[in-house]
C-alpha cells in the first residue's frame, strides 16, 4: 500500500510528515486528512482555539504534492466513512441475488414456453395418428 505524507501548514509555519501513512489511494488519503482535521479541530476547540487557517498538504510516495485540504473544508462538511469490506460484500451479495432472481425468472419463462411447445407438439402428433 502506498505511503502518503500529510504536512500541516499553519500561520506559524509548516510541520513536515517524514513518516507517512499507508493509504490505498488518494481518495482514502483525502478522507484520512478530513478525519485528522476534525480530530485536531475538536481538540483545539476544547482549549479555545480555532484551526480554520490550517491545512494539510498531501504528498504521494514520490513526495509530489497531490492535494491541499484546508481544515475549514473538513469543518464545513459531513464526511461519510469509506465503505467497509462488509459493506462491499453486502453490495456484491445483493447484486448476485438480483442476477440470480433474474436468471430464475428467465428460466421459468423458458420452461413455460417449452411446456407450451411440447403440448402443441403432442396435440399435432395425436391428430396425425
Amino acid at each position: 500500500m502506498p505511503n502518503f505524507y500529510f504536512h500541516i501548514v499553519t500561520p506559524g509555519g509548516r510541520e513536515a510528515d517524514d513518516i507517512g501513512t499507508p493509504c490505498a489511494n488518494a481518495e482514502i488519503a483525502y478522507l484520512e486528512a478530513i478525519r485528522a482535521a476534525l480530530e485536531m479541530g475538536a481538540d483545539a476547540a476544547r482549549s479555545g482555539e480555532a484551526l480554520f487557517d490550517h491545512r494539510f498538504e498531501i504528498h504521494d510516495e514520490r513526495r509530489r504534492l497531490i492535494l491541499e485540504v484546508p481544515f475549514s473544508e473538513a469543518f464545513a462538511q459531513r464526511v461519510r466513512r469509506p465503505p467497509s469490506p462488509a459493506d462491499e460484500l453486502h453490495a456484491r451479495l445483493a447484486q448476485a441475488f438480483e442476477r440470480n432472481r433474474a436468471a430464475q425468472a428467465a428460466f421459468a419463462a423458458a420452461l413455460s414456453e417449452t411446456r407450451a411447445t411440447l403440448e402443441t407438439t403432442r396435440a399435432l402428433l395425436n391428430g396425425a395418428s
